[in-house]
């Protein structure tokens, strides 16, 4: 049968989720890897020195931006521990 009801087969739903899991790191692992990768970006942004007017703004907004998207990562963190312990 094509629907995957025969005795012994896996629904289409759990195999794509399975294919998921087998293709796609950990949600965790992906938000922590893009922490890293802010933390990065606000060191290096902190040290360019601008050489035009309209950089420095420019600087100014994407440090807020990245700061603020780092702290909701930090924010949402302490949860994650305590469910995966659990």
């Amino acid at each position: 049968m094509v629907d995957g009801a025969n005795a012994g087969s896996v629904p289409a739903s759990e195999l794509h989720q399975k294919f998921l899991q087998m293709t796609n790191p950990a949600p965790t692992d992906r938000i922590i890897s893009q922490g890293h990768t802010l933390v990065r970006a606000i060191e290096a942004l902190g040290t360019i020195e601008p050489s035009v007017p309209f950089e420095r703004p420019l600087m100014q907004l994407l440090l807020a931006a990245y700061r603020r998207r780092l702290w909701g990562i930090v924010a949402v963190a302490p949860a994650w521990g305590t469910e995966e312990r659990g």
